[in-house]
């Protein structure tokens, strides 16, 4: 393991700790609230370095799931943790088709072939709000650990799985309904490695 990838670790450890003391610590002192949520939604990658043609397909669109907690240590400050499931992107190539990845380009010669990506994440944010009318407007920066798992029927390329420790950032509103519930619409972008994917969500909140 690399000396900045022990680091991540480390960091995203510590963070995951921090968060739970300091929900444990809310249950306990009347200075913090809390929320959990969970929210559904779509996604797309954004391929930076790939290209298809002549009949190959690279579809990165698919639905998105997400639930999420947090704990509000000031009235325009939160601290909030997440797990996100990104679906999965789907590369089809039949015969003759061309992939070019980092400017090397593959040609298909056999039967069509399918590959796809799965993927999710854990993440750690902090969180700046603020009220407009029954709207609360927030933006959030902060690290996830991603996992991604990738799988196909070529011959000649093995399934394998990665992971990695990158930033992401999101920003949205939660639209209350009353002092316990809320309604939540969220835009968050995420980077993996040399690409990242957009995420967008409609969920709901409560409040305790």
């Amino acid at each position: 393991m690399s000396v900045s990838k022990a680091l991540f670790l480390r960091c995203s450890r510590l963070g995951w700790i921090v968060l739970a003391l300091v929900f444990s610590a809310q249950i306990h002192a009347s200075d913090y609230s809390g929320y959990v949520g969970l929210s559904l939604g779509s996604t797309e990658v954004n391929f930076k370095n790939v290209q298809t043609a002549a009949g190959a397909t690279l579809d990165g669109e698919d639905s998105a799931f997400k639930i999420f907690g947090g704990v509000n240590l000031h009235e325009n400050f939160a601290l909030e943790g997440s797990y996100i499931d990104f679906g999965e992107a789907v590369l089809t190539m039949p015969f003759g088709s061309v992939l070019t990845v980092n400017g090397v380009s593959v040609v298909s010669i056999g039967a069509t072939g399918v590959a796809k990506s799965t993927a999710d994440a854990l993440a750690l944010a902090g969180v700046v709000k603020g009220d407009v009318g029954i709207a609360e407007f927030f933006f959030k920066g902060g690290m996830h650990r991603w996992e991604s798992e990738f799988t196909s029927n070529f011959s000649n390329v093995a399934n394998s799985s990665t992971d990695g420790f990158d930033l992401f950032f999101g920003l949205g509103a939660n639209i209350e309904v009353n002092d316990a519930f809320a309604i939540r619409l969220e835009f968050e972008n995420y980077t993996l490695e040399n690409d990242d994917i957009d995420v967008m969500t409609l969920g709901g909140i409560y409040r305790f």
